[in-house]
């Protein structure tokens, strides 16, 4: 979820924290993450928290999947691969392989 702080329909909520920056998104412990808060340009060493926080900013429009192939020199495949191990799936995305009309393997 993209914020808009100043917005006067957050604004009136108490339940929504302002913030100065205008883009961020709330992380899954609910603070907020701004591109400050991401590994800096260049960074090398991504552990599974920091790649996380990566898919994350893209899916939520604090980043556009062309800047992260710059600021961190990804391929496009690597950021894929990310991807598919750290952003939410649907149930409805997933699918079961099937024996006989019975669920196996996965």
């Amino acid at each position: 979820m993209i914020c808009n702080p100043l917005s006067p329909e957050v604004a009136a909520r108490e339940d929504v924290t302002m913030s100065d920056n205008p883009l961020f998104f709330l992380g899954p412990d609910g603070k907020q993450i701004s591109v400050a808060q991401l590994p800096p340009r260049g960074f090398r060493h991504f552990q599974p928290r920091h790649k996380a926080m990566i898919v994350a900013a893209v899916r939520h429009g604090l980043m556009s999947v062309g800047e992260v192939f710059r600021r961190y020199n990804l391929s496009a495949e690597s950021y894929l691969c990310w991807y598919r191990c750290y952003a939410p799936q649907r149930p409805e995305d997933a699918w079961t392989l099937t024996r006989n009309g019975e669920p196996f393997g996965r």
